[in-house]
């Protein structure tokens, strides 16, 4: 990952140069989470996106219903605290500036039109209790739009709850690094690890929502606080994504509100954009935390870390305080270790230069000019048979060992395919004998079959649970295979995967 960055942070500098901003979970307007983050040095933002009451009240009610709730979080916050808006939702940002005690720290602004965005952000400058400084959601649009006043964007990801765009978050924060100088902070999958891989690339920080909601400050209702410390990244769902924006909620089987809302998402399939108003609209009066067959909850995959990071950490503050401090921690290991250097410690298991590899791709690399290519720029190259009969990997196979030598190569296969397709692949293979093979879709078994034949075997693993029940039954070299990847995929995005597999 790589793009614009500040030289504090990019040259591994302390962790004051890496901020982590915490919210409260929309449509429960308790600022006991956000009081706590901001104690603990991060920056405590109140989520009034959806408003601070029941969707069936006047968004201008809604939003003075929120008042008790930010007067509480500027009176005890003890430290930097703000809020966070609908961008296109003008009365209420109104009603609510009325309301603030005093100046604050940070405005968040979901995404909206230009010119809306542009009134917004001057009406919120114009205050006599303004921001610091007001930043800018990307996610829905995935368009930096062109705002005087602005000063910084969230690059909130796919897996984030609530209104996303197509780009997970590691994709997105590399876009927008590359395409402005004002900082970005990370929103989406954020754990541990992953925030440590956005400190690096050159992010000013990372946003936190769900993993905080398990948390002893938290006052998710006791019945949802259950459901979610069983979650593992899998029960979330993007409502939507054929319109503008999706929404990203929790899936439960059954749920009539669900249901409804997938029904507005096809009634307003063919509107066009200017309608995204409507969505919204549909989103809003449904949003809550009661019973799940009632109400749809905004949470995103990661949520699945809130039980762990609960649990080991027991407050909100600690949880900002230990993903500050990984960060540092990560970032100084890599600086030791240098992981992806010229010859590190994978690149020498492989006996390449560098410690990355091809993954196989279908009519892609399936020749041997390709994988020739790819071992002579330093990496490891992998044939893609797909369903290739025995004469086909025969013949790609001899000349791809013909072509490269003694360099190393390996086979890509899938575990998935006919009997008799795959039998004769593996027959080939074992003659021919590749140094490496990638299964996906595999199985232990089938890794270990080639294991005991000399040839080292990677499973694709899409899954925590996979990865603990590979590792049982003997497999031990494994491709941890997030959304973005093309072919057969898990539904879990990279940082959420990657955090999790790594825990």
């Amino acid at each position: 990952m790589t793009g614009n960055s500040h030289p504090s942070i990019r040259d591994g500098g302390s962790h004051t140069g890496f901020d982590v901003i915490g919210l409260t979970l929309p449509r429960l307007p308790d600022p006991a989470v956000a009081i706590a983050v901001s104690r603990a040095g991060g920056i405590g933002v109140l989520d009034l996106e959806w408003g601070g009451a029941e969707p069936w009240k006047e968004e201008t009610e809604r939003a003075r219903c929120a008042t008790p709730a930010i007067q509480k979080l500027a009176r005890l916050a003890k430290g930097r605290w703000g809020v966070k808006l609908d961008g296109e939702d003008e009365a209420a940002c109104e009603t609510l500036l009325a309301c603030l005690p005093s100046s604050f720290e940070l405005a968040i602004l979901t995404d909206a039109p230009r010119d809306v965005l542009a009134r917004q952000v001057a009406r919120l400058n114009a205050g006599v209790h303004r921001p610091k400084r007001i930043l800018l959601e990307i996610g829905g649009s995935g368009e930096i739009p062109n705002v005087a006043g602005v000063g910084g964007f969230i690059a909130k990801g796919h897996e984030s709850a609530g209104i996303v765009g197509d780009e997970t978050t590691f994709i997105l924060v590399q876009r927008l690094l590359r395409l402005t100088e004002l900082p970005i902070w990370a929103q989406g999958g954020i754990g541990l690890h992953s925030a440590a891989a956005c400190r690096v690339a050159g992010a000013a920080g990372v946003v936190l929502d769900a993993q905080l909601c398990l948390t002893r400050e938290s006052s998710l209702p006791e019945s949802v606080r259950r459901r979610v410390a069983r979650m593992d990244g899998s029960e979330t769902i993007a409502v939507g994504e054929r319109l503008p924006r999706a929404f990203r909620c929790y899936h439960h089987p059954g749920s009539e509100a669900t249901k409804e809302l997938q029904r507005a998402a096809l009634d307003l399939d063919d509107a066009p954009a200017g309608q995204v108003r409507q969505w919204k609209e549909a989103i809003g009066s449904r949003v809550g935390w009661g019973a799940p067959d009632r109400w749809v909850w905004p949470l995103g995959q990661d949520a699945a870390m809130a039980s762990k990071l609960a649990e080991r950490f027991e407050t909100a503050g600690r949880v900002v305080s230990a993903i500050r401090e990984s960060a540092e921690n990560h970032a100084m290991a890599a600086r030791i270790h240098q992981p992806l250097a010229e010859r590190s410690a994978l690149a020498r298991s492989h006996g390449t230069r560098f410690p990355i590899v091809q993954g196989p791709m279908t009519r892609v690399s399936d020749n041997a000019a390709f994988a020739a290519a790819v071992a002579e720029g330093g990496g490891l190259p992998f044939i893609a048979l797909a369903l290739s009969n025995a004469s086909e990997t025969r013949r790609v196979l001899e000349e791809t060992r013909a072509s490269l030598g003694a360099r190393p190569w390996g086979v890509g296969i899938l575990g998935f395919v006919p009997l008799a397709v795959r039998t004769a692949q593996l027959d080939v293979i074992r003659e021919v004998r590749p140094a490496y093979a990638l299964i996906a879709g595999g199985r232990p078994d089938q890794a270990l079959s080639l294991e005991r034949e000399g040839i080292a075997t990677y499973l694709h693993t899409p899954s925590p649970d996979l990865l603990k029940l590979f590792f049982e039954q003997g497999a031990r070299r494994f491709v941890f295979e997030g959304r973005e990847c093309g072919g057969h995929v898990g539904p879990r995005c990279s940082f959420t995967l990657w955090d999790g597999m790594v825990e």
